[in-house]
Parts: C-alpha cells; structure tokens; sequence
C-alpha cells in the first residue's frame, strides 16, 4: 500500500606560536601549538568536547606580494578538550617577526580530507570542492591577519570553529500502545543536492554550489511504538540547499502485535520547511511523522469502550457493636 503525506517539520581553538630564532636548538614551546581547543556539545555524531581530539590545518604568511606555506594540510592532535594541555601539530613550524598570517582549519567529523580541500591566504578562503555530504560533521574555521612583533611570548590565535553542512534527522511518533511493534525501514531522502563546493571565507561560510543530487539512506528504527510513543533516526549531514519542498522522503512502516498480525505500508513526502524551504549550514532540522497502525492498515478499528453503569453502594444494616 503506497500512501503520501505532509512531513513538518563554536568552537574556539587557541593557537600560540614564536619567532624562529637564529639558535639550532629552538625550544618545542616556542613552535607553533594549538591549546585550550572547545566544541559544543550535540549529537553522537557530531564533533563534541567529548570526542575532539583532532583536526587539520593550513596556514601561511605574506612575504612581500606572495604567500609563503606554513602549514598544508597539517594534523594536529591533543589529549583532551578546554584543558591546558598543548596540541601538537605532526610538522613544527616558526613565527616569523612581523609577518602577517592567515590560517584555516578542518575536521571532516573525526577524519582528514585527501583532495577536494585547499586554502587560499591570500584571499582568507577554505574550499571544500566536489564534497559529498552524509556521515560526517564537516566543521572548519579561519583566522587571519595574525602577527607578532618578536616580544615577549606569542599571542594564542583563536580559530571558531563553524558546522558547515545541516543537519537532519527524523522523530517518528504514535499513540499505539506498547504491545505492538512499529519498524520504520528504508527510510531516505532523496532528490538532494548530495555533491557540491562550499567555501569559508573569513569565518564566514559561503553558499555551497552545485547541482549533483543523490540519496541520503537512513538505518532502521526497530520500534517507535514505544513507553515514550516515539523513537528518533539516526542523524544525516546534508548539503545546504533552498527547494527542500522538492526534495522527496520515502520509508516503510510494519506493524506487527506479537501474534500472527503483520502489515506493511509505504509512505512518501517532501522535506517542505513553513515559510522557508531551505536547509541552512549550522541548523538541525527534526522531522516529525505521526503515524498510527491505521494509518498503515485502513482496515483496522480502535478498540473502544462505552461504560453503561456504575452500580450504586447497597446499604448494609450492621448489627449492634457490643462493647465492654
């Protein structure tokens, strides 16, 4: 039975660095490190205080009218979010006096991107090209026009980390009582810009570009029908994009009660959004479907009661209560 319906529905990274002296044996402390690194808090998936432990950099400073890398493509890692601890990038790099730097960060969830990703210092710009957008929380951040005069010990360069995708997930609900199970499978979107460029500039994150759509496929939710009466889907990072009322949900619901009953229904809508219909980078988006077993079968009835009487208390006449 195939059945349409309505769907309604920072980071701060510390980084401190140094002049390159003359000397051969140039302290660690005055490299360039990265400390006091902070994440909101969200979703398992998204990148928290709790599992931040590294990300990637580049960066470079202005030497007359060219750039001259500093960092490209750079991990850096550290053992523990908001404390004091230093974080250490793989490849050590030096403050040059009174040069004038400009650096952009990454972490694509918790993994390195191989291609598709380049900063241009010059024009402060952090691009994601041809980036497809699913399992990961791609957040990224740039700082610029950082120097130091060669005084004293080097100020730390703060990076604000962005979410530069959306993000969407699903909250199924019912009033069925919990002696049935609802499965909700095969739960996608589809008709999605998948594939596309997006760009930071300044701390800024741009609009993404392009037009390469795909599917965004959900795992099962074994039971809705729940104490609580709802259950929610895994979490999807999506491409930001306007149109969403053009974007199609598909997905199945079975509904079993533990004896031989068992239907299946499919269902079908669009991802409309009040007077808005876009997915914008750093929003989540939950999508809340209601849907009973009846909705699923047609043919069945709520079991319903009609109370006819409450009998009245009898009187009783007590015999006399003897006492000594």
């Amino acid at each position: 039975m195939k059945k349409s319906l309505w769907i309604f529905g920072v980071a701060v990274i510390a980084l401190t660095g140094c002049t390159n002296n003359e000397v051969v044996d140039i302290p660690q402390s005055r490299a360039i490190n990265f400390s006091n690194t902070f994440v909101n808090n969200a979703t398992r998936a998204d990148v928290t205080n709790a599992n931040f432990t590294q990300f990637w950099v580049y960066g470079g400073y202005q030497n007359g009218a060219s750039w001259v890398d500093v960092f490209n493509n750079v991990k850096v890692s550290g053992a523990s979010v908001g404390s004091s601890a230093v974080w250490t990038p793989e490849e050590t790099a030096y403050w040059q006096v009174n040069k004038t730097y400009n650096f952009g960060a990454y972490a694509d969830g918790t993994s390195q991107l191989t291609t598709g990703i380049s900063y241009e210092p010059a024009s402060k710009t952090l691009t994601f090209s041809d980036y497809s957008a699913g399992a990961n929380d791609l957040i990224a951040a740039t700082s610029s026009d950082v120097s130091w005069d060669g005084s004293a010990d080097p100020a730390k360069v703060q990076l604000s980390f962005n979410h530069m995708l959306s993000k969407v997930k699903f909250t199924f609900k019912t009033d069925a009582v919990e002696t049935y199970t609802m499965k909700v499978s095969g739960l996608k979107i589809s008709q999605a810009i998948q594939t596309a460029t997006g760009t930071m500039v300044n701390n800024v994150v741009g609009t993404w570009s392009g037009d390469k759509t795909g599917e965004y496929s959900f795992a099962d939710i074994d039971d809705y029908a729940t104490a609580e009466g709802q259950a929610e889907s895994e979490v999807k990072y999506v491409i930001p994009q306007e149109g969403t009322n053009e974007i199609r949900v598909d997905f199945t619901v079975t509904v079993t009660d533990g004896g031989d009953y068992s239907e299946t229904g499919s269902f079908s809508g669009t991802m409309a959004i009040a007077d808005a219909n876009k997915w914008e980078p750093g929003l989540a988006y939950n999508y809340t479907v209601t849907i009973n077993p009846d909705k699923v079968d047609d043919t069945l009835k709520p079991i319903l009661f009609d109370v006819t009487t409450v009998t009245d208390w009898e009187e009783f006449t007590n015999p006399d209560l003897s006492v000594n």
